[in-house]
């Protein structure tokens, strides 16, 4: 029986990309600890040569894809956030929406009331490439929007999605972000706490308070978005 050869999209033929076996006509990967290693868009090549199917790794490239699961999902998307390189899945109408993002370093997983709506894949987690053939319907999962990923940053992922993101995995996105850039909140000596990170603190004291300095009064004055005014926090001490 003859295999179709079949190329990544242009827009996923990325070196910072990164790519997943995946066994034939599956989404399930087909080796162990996938998620640390991961294929380059031309060592993958062969791999969908022989007819398997690939996975593409979120975080690589500050890549991320939405796993839209559900039409309000898929409305907003399309309605709020700009257009980008996106992959229709075979059977329901599921969407994958691919997009560069720096700051977003964990997967999400998006609901309301309970009900599951989709997911944000990032670092750690793949979703299964386009050309790659879908394990019910044996068919493709086919390019539905032939352009250039969008770079957006997580401002518009958490405001555009904030009725659909658990606040827990908000507080946890914002702490990995400033561990990221700053390093862990303390150092440690003979597993214990030797001393704390200043920069750390610093950097999550900023993220959570809006404040203002001025130096004529000496002053800080915090912002206050219940009253949409200012109040003075504390002197400065020369």
């Amino acid at each position: 029986m003859d295999t179709t050869i079949k190329a990544i999209p242009m827009q996923l033929q990325n070196n910072s990309f990164g790519f997943v076996k995946l066994r034939k006509k599956s989404k399930i990967p087909l080796e162990k600890d996938w998620q640390n290693k991961p294929y380059t868009h031309k060592e993958i090549q062969s791999w969908i040569e022989q007819g398997g199917n690939y996975g593409v790794l979120g975080g690589c490239g500050y890549l991320i894809i939405v796993d839209a699961d559900t039409d309000e999902i898929v409305n907003v998307l399309r309605d709020r956030l700009p257009a980008t390189f996106t992959v229709r899945t075979p059977g329901r109408r599921k969407y994958h929406y691919y997009y560069i993002c720096k700051d977003i370093k964990n997967k999400i997983v998006l609901s309301k009331d309970g009900e599951h709506f989709g997911e944000i894949i990032s670092k750690g987690s793949q979703v299964v490439g386009p050309g790659s053939i879908h394990p019910d319907t044996g068919t493709e999962y086919e390019v539905a929007n032939d352009i250039e990923i969008a770079e957006i940053s997580r401002e518009d992922i958490f405001t555009n999605l904030a009725e659909y993101i658990p606040s827990e995995c908000t507080k946890n996105d914002v702490v990995n972000g400033i561990i990221e850039e700053y390093g862990e909140p303390y150092y440690l000596k003979d597993d214990k706490v030797s001393s704390i990170n200043e920069s750390f603190w610093a950097g999550l004291h900023n993220i959570e308070h809006i404040q203002l300095y001025e130096p004529v009064e000496k002053t800080f004055y915090r912002y206050d978005d219940s009253t949409g005014g200012l109040y003075r926090c504390f002197n400065r001490f020369d």
